[in-house]
């Protein structure tokens, strides 16, 4: 939401994803798109298919992403995941030597 200095709303966008809710502060680029830190739901199908270990430490409520969205729109432009960068490939034929 965008609002004037008396708090009156000016404009009202969401992202096009319904999975991705806006948490924090926009700032808005020189061509009028918005640069946003937000939070994304995942599916645990999603989850395990990109290696999380659920079994492990359960299932998170919602990862982070940071997103440039179309102001008019609220289409995504690009977006980065959290996930692209933690999750890693794992083995279960991992073999612990004592």
């Amino acid at each position: 939401m965008e609002r004037d200095w008396d708090d009156n709303l000016v404009k009202s966008i969401a992202p096009s994803d319904p999975h991705i809710s806006l948490e924090y502060e926009v700032i808005v680029f020189e061509n009028g798109n918005y640069l946003c830190v937000g939070r994304k739901e995942m599916s645990t199908e999603e989850l395990t298919e990109i290696g999380y270990n659920l079994d492990e430490i359960g299932k998170p409520p919602h990862v982070d992403v940071v997103l440039e969205m179309d102001s008019e729109n609220g289409n995504i432009v690009w977006i980065w995941n959290i996930t692209d960068h933690v999750i890693q490939q794992r083995s279960t034929n991992i073999q612990i030597m004592e």
